[in-house]
């Protein structure tokens, strides 16, 4: 710029601008006078302009810089989540990654299904706070579809594609008791699903050698679970759960042999300390579980009469330790009772 005013240097401003390269200039700025800022160059000053305009730009949108694609399907990248305490990746699509973990469900690699699938799925319904109630609705409506995939089938892969649907679902019914999303229809919807599936399922197996853990009725016990917690819960479904979990007790033609029983007594508990808990779901079963012990020695010693009857005792007894195990209202205080007194007498 020609006819810049001289001045002396002690009356000049000076000003570090960053350069993006990382090192730095210098520029000089005459005091404001009556005549204006005369003493920067136009060239210099379309440089600081550029410069402070880029650094803006990234400080108020800083995802921008950060949305390259995914790819979903590199192992080291759902990894390094998990070694950054699972935490939401800064810029990241929440949604774009949770269907993506929801596809998992159906891989016969246990690192796959449940180390990172599963694993990242529950800490981001719970933790993330990203997920709204149309996110949640959307993730169940995507899950329904393969909950039933191979129902009936014994000993196919296909058990861990419905098995980790239903633990996924799990945990979107619990997110329901916190931010609600379900409808009554679509709550009704999960219960119905839950004791289908409960009664349905013929693939017994916990853990797969070189596959890892199906679980199946694990992971229904864990929905019925979850259901029985929600306030949106009414009578007549409590007494349904309570139903269908004794009749597959009744029915499961071998002894639970991973837990199943214990997750399943979970559910019930949780029936049991409702603040509208009600003693006569149970009261019919105890009833009912006293009469098939009286006939089981009475009679020619039968077997699979025998398996009911302890199955459901084994049921009874992890209940009743549960239940012990947390705060007293008076219904549960009830059906403790009620337990104890059939347990005594059961032996």
């Amino acid at each position: 710029m020609a006819g810049l005013m001289r001045v002396r240097p002690d009356s000049w401003d000076k000003f570090e601008t960053p350069v993006l390269a990382g090192t730095s200039r210098h520029f000089w700025l005459k005091r404001r006078s009556s005549a204006g800022v005369l003493s920067l160059r136009f060239d210099r000053m379309r440089e600081v302009l550029v410069i402070w305009l880029l650094s803006a730009l990234f400080a108020s949108n800083p995802a921008s810089a950060q949305n390259a694609p995914v790819d979903f399907s590199s192992k080291a990248y759902w990894q390094s989540i998990t070694r950054n305490d699972y935490r939401v990746p800064e810029g990241a699509d929440t949604m774009a990654h949770m269907r993506a973990l929801v596809a998992l469900v159906s891989s016969t690699d246990p690192q796959w299904r449940d180390d990172i699938g599963y694993e990242i799925f529950w800490r981001w319904v719970r933790r993330s706070g990203r997920l709204d109630a149309v996110d949640l609705d959307a993730l169940r409506a995507a899950l329904l579809p393969t909950t039933s995939v191979g129902l009936g089938e014994t000993e196919s892969d296909r058990v861990f594609t419905r098995s980790f649907s239903i633990l996924f679902l799990s945990e979107l019914a619990n997110a329901d008791i916190k931010t609600p999303f379900l409808s009554d229809a679509t709550f009704a919807e999960l219960l119905t699903l839950a004791c289908d599936a409960l009664a349905k399922e013929k693939d017994l197996r916990g853990y797969v050698p070189g596959k890892g853990w199906a679980h199946a009725t694990g992971h229904t016990a864990d929905l019925l679970k979850a259901l029985a917690k929600n306030p949106r819960l009414h009578a007549s479904q409590a007494a349904t759960i309570v139903a269908a979990i004794v009749e597959r007790a009744r029915t499961v033609p071998a002894a639970f042999a991973w837990g199943e029983d214990e997750r399943l007594g979970n559910a019930l508990a949780m029936l049991a300390f409702r603040t509208d808990a009600a003693v006569e779901p149970f009261e019919r079963w105890l009833s009912s579980l006293q009469k098939e012990n009286k006939t089981l020695w009475s009679v020619a010693f039968d077997v699979t009469q025998y398996r009911r009857v302890r199955t459901q005792v084994s049921l009874l007894t992890n209940v009743a330790a549960i239940m012990a195990t947390l705060p007293a209202t008076p219904t549960s205080m009830a059906i403790s009772k009620l337990i104890a007194n059939t347990l005594k007498a059961l032996q």
